[in-house]
Order: C-alpha cells, then sequence, then structure tokens
C-alpha cells in the first residue's frame, strides 16, 4: 500500500495572510498604546510585528519564488538590491525620527530579503529558468559585497558611540575583509599560486606558492559565515536600548554578542584555509549538520512548512 504524503494543516497562502495579520496587530497594539511605555514592552511588539513580516517573505514556496523572479527588477541580484536599500531607508529613517518601529520593521525585511535572494536563485535553478553568466556572476559578488556593507557601518557606528570595544570592531573589520578576499572575484590564494608559477625559483616563488596552496579551499559560505551574519544583525538590536540610553544595566552584553561574532567570524576564515589535515576535518564537521541553507528540506525550508 503506497504510502500517502502528509498535507500541511495550512496552505502557504494562509501563513502569508496570518504572519501579516500578526505584523498588523501588533503594530496596531503598539500604536494604541502610546507614548510613553516601558521601553521592553515596546521593543516586545516592535521585534514581534517584524517578525511576522519576516515569517511571510520566508513563507513564499520555492516555485512561486522562481516565477517572481522572472518579474523585471525582481530576480535574485534587483532581490539582493532591494534588500540593501530597505536596510538603510530603516536606519536612516530611525536616524532621523528615532522611530524604533520604523528601524525595525524596514531594516527587518531588508535582512530577510538577504535570504530570499539565495533561495529564489536555487529555486530558479531548479526550475531550469534561464539566468545569464553575467547576472550569476553579478550575484556572486552583490551579495557578499550587499552583506558586509549593511553590518559593518553599523557595527563600527555603535563601536564609536562607547557600546561596543572599539578593538572588537576593528578585529570583526580585519577578518571581514580578509575572508572576502579569499572568496570571489578575488580569490588571492588562486592568484598567489599562479603568480608562483610565472615567478622564477627563489625563495619569492617559494612563499607565494605555499602562502596560495594555503589560501586556496572553498569559496561559497560556510555554516560559520552564516551564524556569524546573523549573530551580527541581532547583536544590533541589543545595542539599540543602549544607544538610546534605555537601559543601562549589564552593558557588557553588547561586548559579548560581538565577541562571539568575531570568534564566529575567525573560524569562517579559518574555514576557507588549509590549515591541517586534522584542523580541517574538525572545522568542516559542522557542515553535516546542514542549517542555514537554501536547500527546501533544510533549515529555511523547515519554517516555510511549518503546520
Amino acid at each position: 500500500m503506497e504510502s500517502v504524503a502528509k498535507k500541511p494543516l495550512l496552505s502557504w497562502q494562509l501563513k502569508i495572510i496570518l504572519s501579516l495579520v500578526l505584523t498588523l496587530a501588533t503594530g496596531i497594539l503598539l500604536h494604541a498604546l502610546g507614548k510613553p511605555i516601558p521601553w521592553q514592552l515596546e521593543m516586545s511588539l516592535t521585534t514581534t510585528s517584524a517578525l511576522g513580516v519576516g515569517m511571510a517573505l520566508l513563507f513564499i514556496p520555492k516555485k512561486q519564488l522562481a516565477r517572481i523572479g522572472q518579474i523585471p527588477g525582481l530576480n535574485p541580484n534587483w532581490i539582493t538590491f532591494w534588500g540593501f536599500y530597505f536596510w538603510y531607508v530603516g536606519l536612516a529613517y530611525f536616524y532621523i525620527t528615532h522611530d524604533l518601529y520604523g528601524l525595525t520593521i524596514l531594516s527587518g525585511i531588508g535582512g530577510v530579503l538577504d535570504v530570499v535572494d539565495g533561495k529564489m536563485a536555487t529555486a530558479m535553478k531548479e526550475e531550469g529558468i534561464f539566468r545569464t553568466a553575467l547576472s550569476k556572476k553579478l550575484g556572486k559578488v552583490a551579495d557578499p559585497f550587499a552583506d558586509k556593507s549593511k553590518c559593518l557601518p553599523v557595527i563600527t557606528f555603535f563601536g564609536i558611540a562607547g557600546i561596543i570595544s572599539i578593538y572588537t570592531v576593528i578585529a570583526i573589520v580585519v577578518f571581514e575583509v580578509f575572508g572576502t578576499l579569499l572568496r570571489y572575484p578575488f580569490g588571492i590564494g588562486a592568484r598567489f599560486y599562479k603568480q608562483s608559477k610565472r615567478t622564477a625559483p627563489s625563495w619569492r616563488k617559494a612563499v607565494l606558492r605555499t602562502v596560495g596552496i594555503r589560501l586556496i579551499r572553498k569559496s561559497q559560505a560556510t555554516i560559520f559565515g552564516k551564524i556569524k551574519t546573523t549573530i551580527q544583525c541581532l547583536g544590533m538590536l541589543v545595542c539599540v536600548p543602549y544607544y538610546r540610553k534605555w537601559c543601562h544595566d549589564l552593558p557588557e552584553i553588547p561586548e559579548i554578542i560581538y565577541a562571539l561574532a568575531l570568534a564566529f567570524g575567525i573560524t569562517s576564515v579559518l574555514s576557507r584555509m588549509r590549515i591541517s589535515p586534522a584542523v580541517d576535518r574538525i572545522i568542516d564537521w559542522p557542515r553535516k549538520w546542514k542549517l542555514f541553507t537554501h536547500k527546501e528540506h533544510e533549515f529555511s525550508g523547515a519554517l516555510a512548512r511549518l503546520n
């Protein structure tokens, strides 16, 4: 007897509607309460409202994303751009008005679109939808650039404001830049190795070859990099109450969060290098968990199939 596939209790359309209802309900409640209200309640309602929008975007199935990606101005590269746009519109809005709700909703959309663009690119590939080689190459460059240009300026701002240690900020920036240089289109490891082949036998040739080989490994984002980015983004929300002087308790919390982000950032860089067979195996081991990917049966897909 053939097994019947279990059908979800809720369709994806209904999940999106319920997510948007959650956003609308919490937003109305927040504005109905008026000001002033305890900042903890404001943060809770605001975060819940932004969560609803994020869930609505993540509940869009791959097949629908593949169709959306064929609409002018909504292909994966454009989604990356819109994520960048919403992120900075939210930050600018908060800087001018000090309205936490607008910041969290707009920048939250910008952050979630960073997941949607990769999921859409994967969906279009699975559906056999043609994308030009130029479009794919542009995506490989634009996506990591958008990530760095979203997080690093804000982290630097909080460092200058004294919320995070400036030394932690500098270390984060250094490892982010170095990690970027290891990836496409820079690929400094491959460039060093190629240059060593064109160099006459000498100590310089040996150094270029040795360093180049050590810096040639996987170039796609690893689980450590994705966790690092998640911590960096969520940490910004934690920094806001300290920046606005709403909270004075446990001022070391932002520093702890970004020290943890730095640790994952360092590990992410090491995962792109050849250290030693034993160290490489240890660093590669978490890849078996298959989290933070765009595959339907993994983390984001599991969220989209919640009953």
